[in-house]
């Protein structure tokens, strides 16, 4: 009896495992699939790029002087002349005051020595005519004096008397007008004497300049940018506050590397990404200057790298960003057009040659398929498939095999 109900309860065991790998074989799986579609399908080199302008100006101060007012911000737009720093004045504008109290000195001394020197002269020139006077008086009677003389009407100790006063006179006179001669120079030299004053002048006329260099303003229209300069911070001629950048000459710039830049030619096509909010939107662009020379550079391992700068021209992402903007540039290395794209994990080889799983009449049908280019997660199908085919995403499925029925839960387009 025992033994009897030991028998009916494995033969029900067997009955109800063999029913249910009966009912799993016969269950349809359950797959993710994807609808084949005629696309343009493209390998890329990636490397990282930056939005910038080709026409900048260069903002760097004239002066070594602190920042005591920030105008402008970074990103405004500035026109020619607009005031964008302003630079600490107080020692220059010190200097010139003490400069100007020196030319006022110098021109109150210079005032006194000619008015002093005026008045000797005025007095020197009364005393000139006072001699000439005299000495004119003397060659007169002397002149009488040798006339009389020669006629025998006077003695010789009288004409010699005469002639000696009159040289006296002449003397003198020589002598006063000597004098008059030397004052008058010295008016003079002292009138256009200007070796200080123009020494003062010229210290001056820098120091204006300097002063008006405390205005830090633009030099051409455009956007301010890389403009981080603060407030109280000391900023000098060796040292760039920002630049000026014209909207209208974007380009993105990057360096590809010397491996990959035999690839690559001026007009090529090239796509860029530019992530915002979260999300890469893409834009085509076109190479327009590789350079002729690499450039040493340090990757973001620390490895030393030869890269060519390449810059690349889009109208359509120049409507879309600011310099400065960090873009993904995909330069594209292999193109097919309107190519059937099948991911790779829907690939799986046997014997050497290329299967996926198609979907048709509800079973995972195998099939044989011919590949072409690739990039990093699809493979363009030269043959083996049509479009519109819906195509099982993951080969390794547990469960999945030839003929096996399915049933596709998510089709999305490739």
């Amino acid at each position: 009896m025992k033994k009897s109900i030991r028998n009916i309860i494995i033969g029900a065991i067997v009955i109800v495992s063999i029913s249910s790998m009966i009912y799993s074989k016969l269950k349809p799986l359950e797959v993710d699939g994807f609808r084949v579609e005629a696309r343009d399908l493209y390998d890329y080199v990636e490397e990282n790029g930056k939005v910038i302008s080709e026409n900048e100006v260069v903002i760097t101060p004239k002066i070594t002087a602190q920042v005591i007012e920030r105008v402008k911000r970074n990103g405004d737009s500035v026109q020619k002349g607009d005031l964008i720093l302003k630079l600490d004045s107080e020692s220059i504008l010190k200097q010139m005051e003490t400069i100007k109290a020196q030319m006022t000195a110098y021109d109150e001394e210079k005032n006194s020595s000619l008015s002093v020197l005026k008045n000797q002269i005025a007095s020197q020139s009364i005393q000139v005519n006072e001699s000439k006077s005299k000495r004119d008086f003397a060659k007169n009677l002397y002149d009488q004096m040798t006339v009389l003389y020669e006629d025998g009407s006077l003695s010789e100790n009288e004409w010699k008397t005469s002639k000696q006063t009159y040289e006296t006179a002449e003397s003198t006179y020589r002598q006063m007008q000597s004098s008059l001669n030397s004052l008058n120079a010295q008016y003079k030299n002292t009138t256009n004497a200007s070796g200080t004053l123009e020494a003062l002048k010229s210290q001056y006329a820098t120091l204006e300049l300097q002063l008006n260099d405390c205005n830090v303003v633009a030099g051409a229209d455009g956007l301010l940018t890389e403009f981080d300069v603060k407030k109280g911070e000391m900023v000098s001629q060796q040292m760039p506050v920002g630049k000026i950048i014209d909207p209208s000459s974007y380009s993105v710039e990057t360096y590809v590397l010397t491996d990959d830049i035999s690839n690559l030619n001026v007009d090529d096509e090239v796509v860029l990404i530019l992530k915002e909010n979260g999300i890469e939107n893409e834009f085509k662009g076109q190479i327009e200057f590789i350079a002729k020379s690499a450039e040493e550079k340090i990757s973001s391992l620390g490895l030393i790298e030869q890269r060519i700068k390449v810059l690349i021209q889009s109208e359509a992402l120049s409507e879309e960003v600011k310099a400065g903007y960090e873009v993904k540039v995909k330069f594209i290395s292999e193109y097919k057009k309107a190519a059937l794209a099948v991911p790779k994990t829907s690939i799986f080889k046997i014997e050497g040659d290329s299967y996926v799983y198609a979907v048709r009449a509800g079973r995972a049908t195998q099939l044989k398929i011919e590949t072409g280019i690739d990039t990093d997660s699809e493979f363009a199908v030269e043959s083996g498939i049509d479009p519109g085919e819906i195509i099982i995403k993951n080969y390794k499925l547990d469960g999945l095999m030839p003929d096996k029925k399915v049933t596709v839960s998510n089709i999305k387009g490739n």
